[in-house]
């Protein structure tokens, strides 16, 4: 008989993103308290507050790079955090500072990214001939180190975007692009939205929000202080 202890609800009664009671913060200081939210599959929320209010370090916790200080975040129905391995599988995750590994070439990484995945190597290829003519394309196979941060944006998506994640959380993502490659990666970002891919973000540009990544809501941090409770 096979084990069924792993096995969910339908996708449709199960949230992208679900976190109760979450308690975000480092080195036992507390930024945000007692967050709850629900978000389902296909929408799109945009985290807003000013520099400082919280946003990266609620982003990170939601994707599993920074421990919760207490609470639950889950994605797809999946636990996240040490031992998030399924949880992974359905999340695709980009900030403002680069996560890839600069002694590997852009190619590399990102064929690292597509076998980690359960990708073949042909599934990066095939992205970088999409992107043939752009700055990543024009640079697959220069050290990620040499690149020029817009080449490394780019390639952050890229490799965030790739596997086609069932959530995509995106922490000031498009910082560094160039008016081209912003418009390029908002379609693209865009596109997959279309296709059912849920997209939680903050980025600086109104103008970005206002004509491409239009949210279904927004999520204030600035009501999230460790004196008030925040739900959605």
């Amino acid at each position: 008989m096979s084990d069924n202890s792993a096995r969910l609800p339908s996708s449709a009664a199960v949230p992208a993103l679900h976190a109760e009671g979450l308690r975000c913060g480092y080195r036992g200081r507390v930024v945000l308290d007692t967050v709850s939210l629900r978000v389902e599959p296909g929408e799109t929320v945009r985290i807003v507050g000013r520099n400082g209010s919280g946003k990266s370090t609620l982003l990170r916790t939601f994707a599993g790079r920074q421990d919760a200080l207490s609470g639950i975040v889950r994605v797809s129905g999946f636990p996240v955090g040490a031992n998030g391995v399924e949880a992974k599988r359905h999340l695709g995750y980009a900030e403002d500072e680069s996560l890839a590994f600069p002694f590997l070439t852009c190619r590399e990484h990102l064929r690292m990214i597509a076998r980690l995945h359960g990708l073949g190597f042909e599934a990066a290829d095939r992205l970088l001939s999409e992107l043939a003519e752009t700055a990543l394309g024009q640079h697959s196979d220069v050290l990620v180190r040499q690149c020029s941060r817009g080449t490394t944006r780019q390639l952050d998506l890229a490799a965030a975007t790739l596997h086609r994640p069932s959530l995509l959380i995106l922490d000031e993502a498009f910082d560094g692009l160039d008016r081209e490659g912003l418009a390029l990666w908002a379609l693209r970002i865009r596109e997959l939205v279309y296709t059912g891919t849920t997209l939680v973000y903050s980025n600086h540009s109104d103008d970005l929000t206002n004509t491409t990544l239009v949210p279904d809501r927004s999520l204030d941090v600035e009501h999230l202080t460790p004196q008030f409770e925040g739900v959605i």
